[in-house]
């Protein structure tokens, strides 16, 4: 069984290096030396391979490339910043997942913690109260659910703006647990 296993493994990273081989043919590079490069350093290969698509001005793409992946040349400005742009963008999307996930357990916090600051600091909320019946006056319909959620999200604003009030925002709020 464990030559079985063996075996499996072997077949699965000859596809591997055929797909990469593929790849490197496809991009100029010589059979022969595309083996030697897929065979010496996998990984250096696929970079350099995603790299080249942000490389501009290249006469000999397979010459480039190999002496790329040999030399380990440096990413492409512009590709790190398409990575830190969709790094960026992935972890947006996570906080916005756990924020619609947890947002009504924090609202319930938070209209907890505003009629608490009537006790704790009546001057804060006070100055939230004058704020908020400002923003509600401008002139458009809403319905009652929608004016709550609008003093909350101007709560959480508030607050932000207005740390030492020692209220949680979402983001510690969720740190320490809901």
């Amino acid at each position: 069984a464990k030559g079985d296993d063996t075996k499996a493994i072997v077949s699965i990273l000859e596809v591997e290096d055929s797909d990469l081989v593929a790849r490197l043919v496809a991009a100029g590079v010589t059979e022969s030396i595309a083996r030697t490069l897929a065979s010496k350093d996998r990984e250096e290969c696929e970079r350099q391979l995603d790299a080249l698509l942000y490389r501009d001005r290249i006469k000999d793409r397979g010459g480039y490339l190999t002496k790329a992946i040999r030399d380990k040349y440096a990413m492409p400005t512009k590709m790190e910043q398409a990575q830190q742009k969709q790094s960026a963008e992935k972890q947006q999307t996570a906080k916005d997942v756990l924020r619609e996930q947890y947002y009504g357990a924090y609202s319930a916090y938070l209209n907890e913690e505003l009629e608490a600051l009537q006790t704790r600091h009546p001057k804060a909320r006070k100055v939230f109260d004058d704020d908020f019946a400002q923003f509600a006056s401008l002139p458009f319909e809403q319905a009652e659910a929608d004016r709550d959620a609008m003093r909350i999200g101007c709560f959480e604003r508030f607050i932000t703006e207005n740390s030492g009030l020692e209220i949680l925002t979402f983001e510690q709020w969720l740190e320490r647990g809901k």
